[in-house]
């Protein structure tokens, strides 16, 4: 507003340029700029100036990013080299237009024995549908980046380095997310081992929870160490053991053993907190450091989870600085309907 309401400095306000992402909030912009002025004029009923600025506003450039795009490609398409009667794709065409075009790559890189066994093994021999998602995703990646040929040339000279792929930028950002997940499922299984100390017909379950637990305990030792290959064959060699029968017994403690240790083997939630199962009865305790009952509360209600914040439960005041903590109760509810829930928290706090 100041740039266009300075008489002694004067831009016109169709020399504006005001780009956003959506239509409803250029026309919001537009609204608003609109009402200022009128109350400026009002205030300053002899000012010639800010009546025209009134008028010219009708024709300053408020558009989203896209329309502004447009217009540049509409005004230099003969410099670009595109033809003057292009049009937009719609998502249908673009589809067809895209789906096409990895055709035709994948058909050119067939020829070339280090893709052929990219693909091979990608899609275990069977199906190159996940060799093409893997092009198409590096693609799109390459598309958000302000060089794209140049970023691509820099990472591949950068993975034939030669470097051990665990010292490698992106073999480390993996051992860590390894090494998360491995502490998650560690923390899962506790909460599983917590219930079956409560339940003693549960005991059966017990040699199974501890072959993971030293399982991911060891794992996170070659993680530590930097051993990818170490971690990588050991993690191939592992076949989880079955839970031995227990006859003649159900309870809710049952089903929500069998879901932690199918979260355990998924590692879906990560290292998003610490559970606790065996002083909380019916419940789990899920313990996040950093974070606020109330939002998480109600994003996993948005999921379609529903949990309380043990901080409704409080006697009195809450010491300073205890972690965020939320109940989960497992009465009445399936082992998978439990594993699947886990997961939508997941997705819901963004972890």
């Amino acid at each position: 507003m100041r740039l266009i309401t300075d008489a002694a400095h004067p831009v016109a306000a169709d020399r504006l340029l005001i780009v956003t992402f959506t239509r409803a909030a250029a026309e919001e912009l537009r609204g608003r700029i609109a009402v200022r002025l009128a109350a400026e004029a009002a205030a300053h009923p002899e000012s010639a100036y800010l009546r025209r600025q009134r008028l010219l506003l009708g024709r300053a450039n408020i558009c989203t990013i896209d329309a502004f795009c447009m217009q540049l490609l509409k005004r230099y398409f003969a410099e670009l080299g595109l033809p003057p009667d292009f049009e937009l794709a719609d998502d249908a065409k673009a589809y067809t237009l895209r789906q096409n075009a990895l055709s035709a790559v994948l058909e050119e890189l067939y020829e070339d024995a280090d893709f052929c066994a990219f693909a091979s093994l990608y899609g275990r021999a069977r199906s190159d549908a996940s060799a093409a998602a893997a092009v198409l995703g590096l693609y799109d990646f390459s598309r958000t980046l302000p060089h794209p040929a140049a970023a691509l040339q820099s990472i591949c000279a950068a993975y034939e380095s030669g470097q051990p792929l665990g010292q490698t930028a992106w073999g480390r950002t993996l051992l860590e997310n390894a090494g998360r997940a491995a502490r998650s499922a560690l923390r899962l299984l506790d909460a599983a081992k917590g219930i079956v100390a409560q339940e003693p017909e549960l005991a059966n379950y017990a040699p199974a929870l501890d072959s993971d637990a030293v399982f991911f305990a060891a794992l996170l030792e070659y993680i530590g160490a930097g051993r990818w290959d170490s971690a990588a064959v050991y993690t191939a060699e592992y076949k989880p053991p079955a839970f031995k029968a227990v006859r003649g017994y159900q309870s809710p403690g049952m089903n929500a053993v069998k879901a932690l240790r199918a979260a355990a083997k998924e590692t879906g939630l990560l290292d998003i907190g610490r559970f606790s199962g065996g002083d909380a009865g019916l419940h789990l305790l899920l313990w996040l450091e950093g974070r606020n009952e109330a939002e998480l509360v109600r994003r996993a209600a948005e999921a379609g989870v529903g949990l309380s914040p043990l901080s409704a439960y409080d006697l009195a005041p809450a010491p300073s600085g205890r972690e965020a903590a939320l109940i989960l109760g497992y009465t009445h509810i399936a082992a998978e309907d439990m594993a699947g829930a886990l997961l939508r928290l997941k997705a819901a706090w963004g972890f």
